[in-house]
């Protein structure tokens, strides 16, 4: 432990100065927070309460996993999307919302849930599609089951497929070499054993470099 001590300027509390009592912060000059990490703690809980629409822990789970559902979804009329209004996934940006079981934290995708409570168990392992199209949408009547290629379908018909985005090879954090490089072995007429030591990449990848497949042209 370290023999420097700090006083938080909240509590007043002299804590020895060390991560396990205070935050790090490296721009700081001690490289250190100026409260404890209590204090920290208290007025994070502080600013959650004064945010809009705040719901407590206990108030949380005070209700069950349907009703917590319920009160994040706009219910509409039969025809129309019932949007989620709360958290979405990164990918897809599907409706989703966090339950316990056994003691950990897991997350349900709202759609799914939804399907459940209003159509039954997905017994078959087959996806919950939606027709609509529409990720955010928790209503049963535009939900049904289909295999991987049926919501494949659904996606690329609408034009709503995902398309990654261009993958910078001098980006990617094992790369041994630049595009620089790449040029060099294109149009050197050494063989590959000697290309694949002097660079360090395998015999395969210089083949691909020289036919073109691998390392094609800069992406700006």
């Amino acid at each position: 432990m370290s023999d420097s001590t700090k006083i938080c300027i909240k509590c007043k509390s002299q804590l020895p100065m060390t991560s396990e009592y205070y935050k790090v912060i490296k721009q700081n000059k001690c490289g250190f927070s100026g409260k404890c990490k209590k204090c920290l703690n208290e007025d994070r809980q502080e600013w959650r309460k004064k945010q809009v629409g705040y719901i407590s822990k206990e108030e949380r789970f005070s209700k069950t996993l349907e009703e917590r559902f319920w009160d994040k979804v706009d219910v509409k009329t039969e025809n129309e999307c019932w949007e989620w209004k709360a958290s979405l996934t990164l990918h897809g940006g599907y409706g989703q919302l966090m339950n316990y079981k056994n003691g950990k934290r897991i997350l349900i995708k709202a759609h799914q849930f939804s399907y459940k409570i209003n159509k039954g168990e997905n017994s078959n392992g087959l996806m919950v599609c939606h027709k609509c199209n529409n990720s955010k949408c928790c209503n049963p009547n535009h939900l049904y089951l289909g295999t991987a290629k049926d919501n494949w379908n659904d996606t690329t018909n609408c034009g709503h497929n995902y398309k990654l985005p261009p993958v910078r090879p001098e980006k990617v954090h094992c790369a041994k070499i630049n595009f620089e490089i790449a040029t060099i072995i294109r149009n050197s007429d050494e063989n590959g054993v000697v290309l694949s030591k002097k660079y360090g990449i395998s015999k395969t990848m210089i083949s691909k470099i020289k036919r073109g497949l691998s390392w094609k042209v800069s992406i700006q």
